[in-house]
Formats: C-alpha cells, sequence, structure tokens
C-alpha cells in the first residue's frame, strides 16, 4: 500500500496501480467520505457502500491473481 500510495504522490496512477490495485478505489472513498460528512449527498451511502464494495473487490483479486501467479 505504501508503494502504491507513494506512486500515486509522484503523478504515476498505472505504476500504483500495478503495486497495488485497490490504492486508487480506496483514495477516491476517502475523499468522497470526507465530502459526503460535509454536504450530505442525497445517496451518499449507497455510493460510499458500493465503492467499498469495489474496493474490497480489486484488493481481493488482486490477491487471488498475485497468489496463483508464485
Amino acid at each position: 500500500m505504501q508503494r502504491a500510495c507513494y506512486s500515486l504522490v509522484q503523478g504515476k496512477p498505472i505504476q500504483s496501480l500495478k503495486y497495488n490495485p485497490g490504492a486508487l478505489p480506496f483514495l477516491l472513498l476517502l475523499v468522497f467520505t470526507m465530502l459526503h460528512l460535509r454536504f450530505r449527498f442525497k445517496h451518499g451511502h449507497r455510493v460510499i457502500l458500493a465503492g467499498f464494495i469495489v474496493t474490497v473487490a480489486a484488493m481481493w483479486t488482486a490477491f487471488l491473481f498475485k497468489l496463483s501467479h508464485l
């Protein structure tokens, strides 16, 4: 996760996705959650739940892919 976030800070999103595909959706989810707490979007809770599911699916898929290619 640290290498993925560091790559994002350096402006290399593709490299970040190679390190950890769940890092970018996780950061976007955090930003949206902060915005939702501030502005109370009408269906914000559903977007947060869907974002959480997408993030977890990306992390599990990457984990299983790396595990199968040992």
